[in-house]
């Protein structure tokens, strides 16, 4: 179908709509449109990425950004799960682990410990196909993180030691340990009989079997595999493409070698209409159907991911109508190189599985069948704004790029996934689905709770024995603690016009003329803080639950715009949080004035249908209380007091009795008003044409009495130390939370948060890098209207739990008492801090991030300045008096989950007194 007559047949059908209804409009009057015309404005989009070999097989990507400071390096090997070698499932994750572990200069540090000074941020992961490892660093430091990344590339056995790698085969082994679950146990039961036995993809990405592996035959996987035939390089961000060349070329140029090992073959699933029966420790039965899907990037990508979009919302239809079906997934199984569809649906009883089996086999083929032409130039259009985005993502696009290099004819990266987006039809669509999910080309995995708890696993660590390693940490000048750091300078500010419109409404306006994208987001100063406590969950419907009327009459040619504004595929979402509401519009930018349209569409004329919110209130009122963890409850009972907003779990039952159309109605009309509100547009659009139209949209809403923004009662923290425990046969690690109810201002001392965040994250390395207990210990800061919390987490080993919570508990407590004298770290600390405030991420969706956190926490235009500076001059004793605050024993609550046995030791080690402990619910 060409798609002048896909255009001319959607207009034909909206025209016959028109005909259908009368000018009849209700209560609201007609939708405005300003200057919106229904014209064709093909997207203009090219990328900037340069593609090179250099001489020894290394491929290169560079993608120069200067709309930000920041670098980002990605360096993937062409080697993964699928290359292990024979029992050793798991060689290549522990290598990927390894590499950070050489010791590659002269001070003993290891390519960890100088990546973490150079980078702001690193980290990596192995699939079946590649491993693949990431850094960001300021664009001054690219030359070191490049300089460490060919250090990795060359790393011998000589660089590390014994006692470093018998602890990393160790935090492989509870990394493994702590994502393992009873649902990822039967997925590799059930990939072996879909896959096949002896297939790469059956193999589990970390296992055990590398309990008894050696130092030696890690060495010698480095040395097969990684090579400069092997690796992808891709850079991104602030610099000049030609010198980065020139340096890449001459500094990875010194590596000559091959690499000595073929690649393992992967072949495709064979599916022939095969049945398999499990039996698993799951709570509800599951019907897992698995049909074939195209490799990554090949030649029917852009069908099968709009498939799976459809697939999602044909089964989530499958959900409301049944009752007995409990939940539904569509998802991909595999990997780049062939890839497999799950589609998994749940149901309350283990004799309704055919029928969920056979209500996939009907709906999937039909999938395409009813979708109007106006709805499927939608599913076009928000995939085309997918492959957009992905492009811009800061954060993301040197995996995505990788994705390219490693599985396509990369030359033209996601060109040809576009113009295949533009000449795709509903027909080409529906052909794809009935020739795909059919019976016959499908595996039914049918798998039945076994009426057993699901217990835990093995709890001997490799070693067998406890490491006693000290971390490194980079030689400092311990004067520098008592002075400040350089003021950094101002930092170029974004180009932002703002308006203030008659009735209230503030408008901020970010143009970027680089970008194929367009960021809107409207923010209102009101969320689940307003809600009364009779009327809890309010904002969060109310946000929700704003859809258009089905039954609503428009004259023909407002239902021409509509029907065109609705099939442009703009990506819509909201957000509530404590103190805000957004709705939030993305699309790609040859459209920005309609993308803006429909916000303002939204809330003009959008309202609350019975049915829907009947279906809410009855599903609501029918969710049991009995899924509220009661050892998380009293945590945060202690934490900020009984009856707080943050202790009272979310309401179930009779709590939402509350919820009429007409209460949802008042609230719109008292809440969703210009006064307070603040509409955000980023991205590619013309200034000058954006401001006429967002005035022609929002001038004519009427200035109505806005309500006061709530306030919530101050936390309320019980006296401690407390103590709650839950015993849990299922945990295979002892989880551990030492919560602190704060009592420094989360603005007014955010500098010194900050720093002190980063001095107990530095100290509780000893968890992980000193003890091998732990895959990481992480720490982190909340804060709200009425308090806040310090939360440090961690997954520990069972065997060296009750030793790991003692140091954590024990580090915590020098940092409180003792943080002002601890001079070499809190110079480290702050000039981590100082390096991450600076920081500037690009692209359109991060400005639109950060414009919207200025506006909900009503912060000046500099303020990111005003932190950083603020960050220099901080001193150790006002980080101290932080530390007093909200390290304070007095307001600490400490909770620990594990198995019985465990349990006990974890409280008598940390001298728990009077320790609530309560039983995880069994299975019946």
């Amino acid at each position: 179908m060409s798609k002048t007559f896909q255009r001319t047949a959607r207009l034909l059908c909206l025209m016959a709509l028109a005909a259908a209804v009368s000018a009849c409009l209700g209560v609201r009057g007609r939708p405005r449109f300003g200057a919106l015309r229904t014209d064709s404005r093909p997207l203009q989009f090219r990328h900037d990425i340069q593609l090179y070999t250099v001489e020894n097989g290394i491929t290169v990507a560079l993608l120069p950004d200067k709309r930000t400071n920041l670098v980002t390096v990605d360096a993937r090997y062409l080697v993964g799960a699928s290359d292990d070698p024979a029992g050793r499932a798991g060689m290549a994750h522990l290598v990927e682990h390894l590499t950070f572990e050489a010791r590659t200069g002269t001070n003993q540090a290891t390519l960890a410990d100088r990546l973490s000074e150079a980078a702001l941020q690193h980290n990596a992961f192995t699939t079946h196909d590649v491993t693949h490892y990431t850094a960001t660093a300021l664009a001054s430091r690219l030359a070191d993180v490049l300089e460490l990344e060919a250090q990795r590339l060359e790393v011998s056995c000589e660089q590390l030691d014994d006692a470093v790698f018998s602890r990393e085969r160790d935090v492989v082994l509870e990394e493994d340990a702590e994502r393992s679950t009873t649902w990822s146990n039967l997925h590799r039961e059930v990939a072996r009989a879909v896959w096949g036995e002896h297939h790469p993809y059956a193999r589990g990405l970390g296992t055990h079997e590398v309990a008894n592996a050696t130092k030696d035959e890690a060495c010698r996987f480095i040395g097969k595999h990684y090579a400069p035939d092997r690796l992808m390089l891709v850079v991104t961000g602030d610099f000049d493409p030609a010198p980065v060349a020139k340096a890449i070329g001459k500094r990875f140029a010194r590596a000559g070698w091959k690499s000595e090992a073929a690649r393992a073959p992967v072949q495709e699933a064979r599916l022939t209409g095969t049945r398999s029966r499990h039996l698993a420790d799951i709570d509800d039965a599951v019907a897992m159907v698995f049909f074939q899907a195209p490799a990554w990037g090949g030649e029917d990508a852009v069908l099968n991911t709009l498939a799976l979009g459809q697939m999602n919302r044909v089964l989530a239809r499958a959900d409301e109508e049944h009752d007995w079906i409990t939940d539904v997934d569509v998802t991909t199984d595999g990997a780049g190189r062939a890839r497999l569809i799950l589609v998994t649906v749940e149901v309350d009883d283990p004799r309704r599985l055919d029928d969920a089996v056979d209500e996939v086999f009907e709906r999937a083929p039909a999938m395409f069948d009813e979708v109007s032409p106006y709805a499927a130039a939608s599913l076009l259009g928000q995939l085309q704004t997918g492959y957009v985005a992905s492009y811009e993502s800061f954060s993301a696009r040197g995996t995505w790029l990788g994705d390219y290099l490693t599985y396509t004819r990369h030359e033209n990266f996601m060109m040809p996934e576009l113009e295949t987006v533009a000449r795709t039809s509903m027909v080409d669509a529906a052909s794809y689905a009935r020739a795909r999910f059919v019976q016959t080309k499908s595996h039914v995995a049918l798998v039945k709770p076994s009426g057993k708890p699901a217990t835990t696993s093995r709890e001997a660590v490799a070693s067998g024995r406890e490491p006693d390693l000290a971390p490194w940490r980079a030689p400092v000048d311990v004067m520098e603690a008592q002075r400040p750091l350089p003021a950094p300078p101002a930092r170029a500010r974004d180009t932002v016009e703002e308006l203030k419109l008659e009735n209230g409404l503030r408008v901020l306006l970010a143009p970027d003329s680089t970008s194929a994208l367009v960021d809107v987001r409207l923010v209102f100063p009101y969320g689940a803080a307003s809600d009364p406590p009779e009327f809890r969950g309010r904002a969060t419907a109310a946000a929700g639950l704003l859809e258009p009327d089905p039954n609503r009459r428009y004259p023909a040619s407002d239902v021409l715009l509509l029907g065109w504004g609705m099939s442009i595929g703009t990506q819509l979402d909201i957000d509530v949080s404590e103190t805000s509401t957004v709705f939030w519009a993305r699309g790609a930018s040859n459209l920005a004035d309609w993308h803006v349209w429909r916000l303002s569409w939204l809330i003009d004329q959008c309202g609350y249908q019975g049915e829907a919110v009947s279906t809410f209130r009855a599903n609501a009122m029918g969710a049991s209380a009995k899924d509220v963890d009661p050892a998380e409850a009293l945590s945060r009972e202690l934490l900020f007091g009984d009856g707080h907003p943050y202790a009272t779990p979310p309401p179930t039952g009779e709590a939402w009795s509350w919820l009429t159309r007409d209460e949802l109605e008042r609230y719109r009309l008292t809440h969703y008003v210009p006064r307070g509100a603040t509409l955000i547009v980023t991205g590619g659009f013309d200034v000058e044409a954006m401001r006429k139209h967002v005035r022609a949209l929002f001038a004519y809403w009427s200035d109505d009495p806005a309500a006061t923004p709530a306030t919530l009662p101050a936390a309320r923290p019980a006296p401690g130390p407390s103590w709650v425990g839950t015993r849990d046969a299922s945990r295979t690690q002892v989880g551990l939370a030492v919560t602190f109810a704060t009592a420094s201002d989360p603005d007014r001392d955010q500098a010194a948060r900050l720093v002190l965040r980063e001095m107990v994250t530095d100290r509780l390395r000893i968890v992980r890098e000193g003890m091998g207990a732990s895959y990481g210990v992480q720490v982190s800061y909340t804060a709200g209207t009425g308090g806040g919390a310090l939360y440090i987490e961690s997954e520990l080993e069972p065997v060296r739990a009750a030793k790991a919570a003692t140091a954590i508990v024990s580090e915590l407590e020098a940092l409180r008492t003792g943080a002002g004298a601890m001079a070499e770290g809190f110079v480290r600390a702050r000039r981590r801090v100082l390096a991450s405030a600076l920081a500037d991420v690009a692209g359109v969706t991060a400005r639109a991030e950060r414009l919207e956190y200025g506006v909900r926490r009503g912060l000046p235009a500099d303020h990111s300045d005003q932190l950083a500076l603020a960050i220099s001059k901080i001193t150790p004793a006002e980080v101290a008096a932080v530390a007093a605050a909200d390290l304070d024993p007095r307001r600490m609550v400490v909770s620990v989950g594990a198995a019985s046995a465990r349990l006990n030791e974890v409280m008598t080690a940390l001298q728990a007194t009077g320790p609530r402990i309560f039983d995880k619910e069994k299975a019946p």
